[in-house]
């Protein structure tokens, strides 16, 4: 049976709950689809729509609670973040499922869908309505600790699943709204500009399987280009007491990240790295690049 949107599921009357009943379409859409391999295409562009979902609405949310100063914000964000490694998972069996196999991926992600719409949207969000009612429009972050941020040229270098790098963007944004962002898969990509702008800050997963990262840095700090010398690195991590982190802060990385980051974390390291940078940009939300290197 299709579910309702019932207002007794309403958090702000707005781009949230507009959100959710997108999210509804989808887990009907996906529940009115056989369980059969004929349908598997249908199910994969559900599931594009479902990791479309994902990214948007989370950034979104994340924002909405910080403006209306939700005090499980983090919480929240470390739910999301589970959510969307459970979602790359099945993904994942979905395309490498066998005929065989359809019908318990289809019942697998039938069931996560409903346990997000019941376990987090209905009893999860509904705890920032009393929020949404108590308080007006607000700043995403304080402007005294991101006002240095402004227009910050960003690197992120990852050879994980798109989804990762997708994760990062999300964060970084919610952080501040006009850094001027570029994605690779790759270092070489900071390696081989050539007359093109320099990012001020990378951000490097320290397991890069490409590339050895401490070989990444060390060809940066040796760079012919003083700006590109000069970038800041942070190091993104599973653990702050990897191997690597000690070999790589050798050569001059300012900090570490430990995976799940999150959006306080990124803007308080940041803000402290990058205290007294003059600001540039016009305020207003530059693309995301994306490279293939």
């Amino acid at each position: 049976m299709p579910i309702q949107w019932r207002e007794t599921m309403s958090v702000d009357r707005g781009p949230i709950d507009r959100d959710h009943r997108h999210l509804i379409g989808i887990i009907n859409e996906f529940e009115g689809v056989a369980a059969q391999p004929a349908a598997l295409r249908q199910m994969l562009g559900l599931l594009d729509k479902l990791d479309e979902y994902a990214r948007q609405h989370f950034s979104r949310e994340e924002e909405f609670q910080r403006s209306v100063s939700y005090p499980l914000h983090e919480n929240h964000y470390l739910e999301h973040q589970r959510l969307v490694h459970e979602l790359a998972r099945i993904r994942s069996e979905f395309e490498a499922v066998q005929d065989g196999r359809i019908v318990a991926a289809h019942a697998r992600l039938a069931g996560l869908l409903r346990r997000w719409l019941v376990n987090h949207v209905v009893k999860l969000d509904l705890g920032m309505r009393p929020y949404v009612d108590a308080s007006g429009a607000g700043h995403v972050m304080a402007p005294h600790r991101t006002s240095s941020l402004h227009g910050l040229r960003i690197l992120v270098v990852d050879d994980g699943q798109p989804f990762v790098r997708n994760t990062m963007l999300s964060i970084l944004r919610v952080v501040c709204r006009t850094f001027d962002i570029t994605t690779a898969t790759h270092g070489n990509w900071a390696l081989h500009l050539e007359g093109g702008v320099p990012p001020e800050l990378i951000l490097c997963d320290i397991n890069l399987e490409l590339q050895e990262a401490p070989q990444f840095i060390g060809e940066l700090r040796g760079h012919p280009s003083p700006d590109v010398r000069a970038a800041t690195v942070i190091a993104l991590a599973a653990h702050d007491d990897d191997p690597i982190v000690q070999e790589a802060a050798r050569l001059n990385i300012r900090a570490c990240l430990v995976k799940p980051v999150s959006p306080a974390r990124v803007e308080q390291t940041l803000a402290e790295v990058f205290r007294g940078r003059q600001p540039v940009g016009n305020g207003k939300r530059p693309a995301v690049v994306g490279c293939s290197w």
